[in-house]
């Protein structure tokens, strides 16, 4: 059956009464299996015995339940979250009641008990021992002993995404995207021989969703804010100011012009480091925080200093390059920082300096050791300090073929495997920012799924501590949740196959319409070859439109966009054939009308002459309405849509 979330408990900012009533929507009963089991020991599925009768371990039967869930008095707002998620879902598809109770008010607990214990309680000792650093933020645990089920992650995101798996073993809970989730609906569920389940993500954070998800969102597709990524999720502490290009935020240029050339920071200025580093040093001091990941990010722009009265040039010829100046640089902060830290007493904080390696500034400075087979450092300055780190952008790669396929001219021509081996060899904190979108044309066809499957794998295999996939200033792109399902299924288990989950996805996304949509998805899919012919660009795909502008109008040409336009019309009649609530319906529909945007993107920018003046209002009107709905507000980086 498929449930929408229509609450918006927004778990990260700040907790309500855990005793709220529980709401549900009505829901199409269906039963749906996924192609991918649960991660499972043997006979995973074989019901569990009962600890009190011996007999078979029951969840919930006809409408009723011996188990309640558990939370510590003290419990966090992520923790909230996950007991009510957990009461809500289970009520909705067993329609029994799930009571939340403070751990405090059970009195003398043994393995007879009927409990589930969310988070830290006072029942966490008899379970699994779970911490931070081995699970990392994400990773979770989930364990049967005796009659009860602990669900505890390393932290409070983890616990979140430990409900979730609990369900999916119950339930088989899936979400296929922020809005399309499914679970069965059953009179009956036993519980299942879980032992002890530990699941840790291959890539252990991960954003793909645009800021414009809410962070109820955002957890149900085990994710995070783009404006979050380097804090912990539940402070406002870390937002946009702090991350990517923040070195101006910390020293504007408008206020320091001394300390700038050419729109970039001069790093060898000593003024510069020691400001900075006072900031920094602030900044992390007064963070409520235990891991702080804070990126000194340059200028957004193609440019380098080129003062010719201090010595940047010079570092970087003598360091390999502006990326081994930009090393030594945040090396220099680092260090100011931490004299600052334990002048304080606060010496001891854990935090970590990342660059970000982008633009002019992403050539790793190594050399190869053919002996080796390996990347190494050119010499001991270019060596990241511990506290230090770097985010590698590969901007300049081809996201339509492996990032390290030998026959892509564009990521050979680009170095992009020396460098992705190359940062790697330099620090043991290592991020990565890959792109997902065309930021020429938000509503265009970015053909990369047949490649991630094996970028994510090239990702984790480096050890990828966090992959900022970029999509963009909208929501609901075309195909957009095809990708961030793909991503984040993958980063978790990078061993999935891509194929069966796409096939998957389309199956419970479309529904009756998934035929349809994978006709329409096939025939975006050959036009681009047939661009990429015309271009010449041996099928590569690049942020930017460096390889040609395979969006020009010329290239989608009205007769074209009609025909798509056919067959995404028998799509909503198969859902409009179907039997679907008006709701469900209507939310089934929208998925679709997210898809078909870049039909009536080119009708509206492209080939509006071929309307009549009240033919284009109509379609312009309803694209503006649709894309409001679909929280799409941007037709490019900083262009709103039309109006």
């Amino acid at each position: 059956m498929m449930k929408k979330i229509f609450r918006n408990i927004n778990f990260l900012l700040g907790a309500s009464l855990l005793f709220g009533a529980v709401s549900c929507s009505g829901a199409k009963n269906e039963n749906t299996q996924t192609s991918q089991p649960p991660k499972a020991t043997e006979n995973f599925f074989e019901a569990a015995k009962d600890a009190a009768t011996g007999g078979e371990l029951k969840l919930a039967s006809d409408g009723k339940t011996n188990y309640k869930i558990v939370v510590n008095k003290g419990y966090s707002a992520a923790e909230e979250y996950a007991a009510e998620y957990l009461r809500d879902t289970l009520k909705d598809a067993t329609d029994a009641n799930f009571e939340i109770v403070f751990d405090d008010t059970l009195g003398t607990v043994d393995e007879k008990a009927y409990l589930i214990s969310v988070g830290e309680t006072s029942l966490s000792p008899n379970g699994p021992a779970v911490t931070a650093e081995t699970l990392g933020r994400e990773g979770f645990v989930v364990s049967l002993e005796g009659n009860t089920v602990y669900i505890q992650g390393g932290d409070d995101i983890g616990t979140v995404y430990g409900a979730q798996e609990f369900l999916s073993y119950t339930l088989d809970w899936e979400a296929y995207a922020y809005n399309c989730i499914y679970y069965n609906r059953v009179d009956n569920v036993l519980m299942p021989n879980i032992g002890t389940q530990t699941v840790i993500p291959d890539i252990k954070s991960a954003v793909t969703l645009s800021f414009r998800a809410s962070l109820e969102e955002l957890a149900i597709m085990r994710t995070r804010s783009n404006a979050r990524m380097f804090g912990d999720l539940s402070t406002s502490l870390f937002n946009s100011t702090l991350c990517y290009h923040s070195i101006a935020g910390i020293a504007p240029e408008s206020e320091y012009p001394q300390w700038y050339s050419n729109g970039q920071l001069c790093q060898t200025n000593e003024d510069a480091k020691v400001f900075i580093a006072e900031r920094v040093a602030e900044i992390i001091m007064n963070a409520p925080l235990t891991e702080i990941y804070f990126e000194l990010g340059n200028a957004d722009a193609q440019k380098l200093c080129n003062n010719p009265t201090c010595s940047c040039s010079k570092t970087a010829l003598e360091n390999g390059g502006y990326g081994g100046l930009y090393v030594l640089w945040l090396n220099d902060v680092a260090d100011k920082v931490q004299a600052h830290l334990e002048a304080a007493g606060k010496g001891d904080r854990e935090y970590y300096l990342i660059g970000l390696m982008y633009q002019t500034y992403d050539s790793a400075p190594v050399v190869y050791n053919e002996a080796t087979g390996k990347y190494e450092p050119l010499n001991e300055n270019v060596v990241c300090r511990p506290n230090v780190g770097v985010r590698y952008c590969p901007i300049n790669a081809c996201y339509a073929h492996s990032l390290l396929d030998p026959d892509c001219e564009q990521n050979t021509s680009a170095q992009i495997e020396k460098n992705l081996y190359g940062w790697r060899a330099l620090t043991d904190t290592y991020l990565m920012w890959t792109y997902d979108c065309e930021f020429y044309n938000y509503f265009a066809f970015f053909d990369n799924v047949a490649s991630l499957n094996q970028n994510i794998k090239i990702i984790s295999d480096l050890g990828v501590e966090s992959w900022f996939s970029q999509i963009g200033g909208n929501l609901n792109r075309p195909f957009g949740s095809l990708r961030s399902y793909l991503s984040m299924k993958m980063r978790w288990d990078s061993s999935l196959d891509g194929g069966l989950l796409f096939d998957e996805f389309f199956e419970n996304y479309y529904k009756e319409a998934a035929p349809y949509m994978l006709e329409y998805y096939n025939a975006l899919k050959a036009n681009i070859a047939v661009i990429n012919q015309e271009l010449g660009n041996n099928g590569c795909l690049v942020y930017g439109l460096s390889t040609g502008n395979y969006m020009a109008k010329a290239y989608w040409p009205i007769t074209l966009l009609k025909n798509y336009e056919k067959i995404i019309d028998k799509a909503y009649a198969a859902i409009e054939n179907a039997d679907y609530s008006e709701e469900e319906e209507e939310a089934i529909k929208l998925r679709i009308r997210a898809d078909e945007m870049l039909i009536d993107t080119f009708y509206i920018y492209g080939h509006q002459n071929y309307f009549t003046a009240e033919e284009y209002e109509e379609i312009k009107a309803a694209y503006i309405a649709d894309n409001a709905k679909l929280r799409n507000p941007q037709y490019s980086e900083g262009v709103d849509l039309i109006k």
